[in-house]
């Protein structure tokens, strides 16, 4: 079972994003595949691994003792995690800046898998105080789906698992994104949403939730799964994280594209590190969207990587440029200035 990318427009007309075709039934009916297209992604993972074998066969001719790390020295799932209590390093500030420098006209494409592509239109959503667009966060899916496959023994699967797994949806309703999780292994059916705004949660999901569980317990059915009798009782329950927001409106996807990263089907005692909503939280929230940036635009599975380094590349060598001929200009001000106090003395 996969992760999944819905955008779902106003009530009433539920839309799923899916890369296979549709299963029309014998009624006509259509059901979503539930695919984000994981045989490219596997393929990818297999032939990195292919590559590294053929790289330790190599060293091992050369008569070269391959040294391999302990199983206790793999990192866990934790260490995975973006820092958000660390400041942006030099090659992320590199990044940062090169992102306000985006031109809006014409189209750009900066990202670029067979399951993703973000255009300079997307991009521009990583600038400060920007909505994060839907296909932002269907990108950064596809990097988890990615970095899963490089996972520790010891770490919990998620995402694409066949049986038991948690499955994510990640919801995009009326420029607003929050995720939709369900726990196959122990059903449970959860909302979570970065805003703690509209109590009430009918008029706030419009019955959403239970039109995906409905979509998804359809697909469980035709393929024969021992749960779907289970998840097809669950009633969606809305977390009610500390770091919900009443004011922030903007930073939804970034919310997400956290939880996503962050969460491991059980809600007691979960904490994904943000702080409640202020100063600090606006911080970490500002070093996660360069930070996420940097993870998708690159990431070795963009097929633009290298371009977009040689973007970064040219606006820094601008950027010293400019500071060295502001300098140079202050130098000479500075100079004129003493001459100048002398002569009218």
């Amino acid at each position: 079972m996969n992760v999944v990318s819905s955008t779902v427009p106003p009530p009433q007309k539920l839309t799923i994003k899916t890369t296979a075709q549709p299963n029309v039934q014998s009624s006509g009916e259509v059901l979503p595949s539930f695919s984000l297209g994981l045989t490219q992604v596997e393929k990818e993972a297999e032939l990195e691994r292919q590559r590294k074998s053929e790289e330790e066969a190599a060293q091992v001719d050369k008569g070269k003792r391959i040294i391999h790390a302990a199983e206790v020295l793999k990192s866990p799932w934790k260490i995975r995690l973006t820092r958000i209590s660390t400041k942006i390093n030099k090659e992320e500030q590199k990044l940062k800046d090169w992102l306000l420098t985006i031109d809006p006209e014409g189209y750009f494409l900066y990202f670029d898998t067979a399951n993703a592509i973000l255009d300079n239109s997307n991009c521009i959503s990583f600038q400060p105080k920007q909505l994060v667009t839907a296909q932002v966060v269907d990108a950064f899916c596809h990097i988890l789906n990615m970095n899963e496959m490089y996972k520790a023994e010891q770490s919990p699967l998620r995402l694409f698992v066949p049986h038991h797994v948690t499955i994510f949806f990640s919801m995009t309703v009326s420029d607003h994104h929050y995720l939709l999780c369900f726990n196959i292994k122990k059903p449970s059916f959860e909302v979570i949403d970065s805003s703690a705004l509209q109590p009430d949660f009918d008029a706030k999901y419009q019955q959403i939730p239970q039109n995906i569980r409905n979509f998804l317990v359809r697909y469980m059915v035709l393929k024969n799964h021992s749960k779907a009798k289970d998840i097809a009782s669950l009633v969606p329950v809305r977390l009610e994280m500390k770091w919900r927001t009443e004011h922030n409106h903007i930073d939804c996807g970034l919310f997400v594209m956290r939880h996503m990263e962050h969460y491991q089907g059980v809600s007691k005692n979960w904490d994904c590190g943000l702080a409640v909503e202020g100063k600090v939280q606006d911080q970490q929230l500002d070093v996660l969207r360069t930070r996420y940036a940097h993870q998708i635009l690159l990431h070795e599975c963009n097929k633009q990587k290298h371009h977009v380094e040689y973007q970064i590349f040219e606006e820094h060598v601008k950027k010293a440029e400019l500071e060295k001929q502001k300098a140079k200009e202050k130098k000479e001000k500075d100079t004129k200035a003493p001459a100048k106090r002398q002569r009218r003395g």
